[in-house]
């Protein structure tokens, strides 16, 4: 019965958060092309060439931090990774109480698997989805987008992706898009 009840309280808990990734996902920013004011001639051709990865780290909100990693070579996106992290809530920490930490992360693995939007989004070559729970009784949720790989228009007819506002951020060169989070408060490492 307990194990029931946590899977219950652990689906719910997925739900939730895979709404709040989508929204989060969601930055207002605009897409108005803007060019660089550096010159273009002054990188050599290894510069343009280099495979970069930068962390864009947003402020915490709510409790809640979320970063991005974007990796990328001149003006292509290579790969696009979200994190968030969150404290969990009360069915979860009941959860970790009762049964422990490695049947609490079976029981989320298990809910996940159950998700029939997920199930459809797993075999999505390019996507990979997990979530974790950390030693300081966290929530962590990663989504990594292999961009060389993902075909945006399979992803696109995937009730899962509905609301994600990746199209929106590819949009923009991975540099651009980085300047424009930095704008807007987050920190670039």
């Amino acid at each position: 019965m307990k194990k029931g009840y946590i899977l219950v309280a652990i689906s719910l808990m997925f739900l939730v958060a895979c709404s709040a990734k989508k929204s989060a996902e969601k930055n207002n920013h605009s897409t108005e092309t803007l060019t660089s004011a550096a010159p273009v001639w002054n990188k050599t051709e290894e510069e343009r060439n280099q495979l970069v990865t930068k962390k864009i780290i947003f402020p915490e909100k709510e409790g809640v931090t979320q970063t991005q990693i974007v990796t990328y070579q001149g003006k292509e996106w290579v790969s696009l990774t979200m994190e968030q992290v969150q404290p969990a809530n009360d069915e979860i920490k009941n959860a970790l109480a009762e049964v422990g930490a490695e049947e609490t992360q079976k029981a989320l693995d298990e809910a996940l698997e159950k998700d029939e939007k997920y199930q459809q989004a797993k075999n999505l070559a390019g996507f990979s989805y997990k979530i974790e729970l950390t030693p300081e009784q966290q929530l962590k949720f990663t989504t990594t987008y292999d961009l060389k790989k993902l075909k945006l228009d399979e992803m696109d007819k995937l009730e899962y992706f509905k609301g994600s506002n990746l199209r929106s951020i590819l949009e923009f060169t991975p540099a651009k898009y980085i300047e424009t989070r930095e704008d807007a408060g987050a920190k670039i490492e």
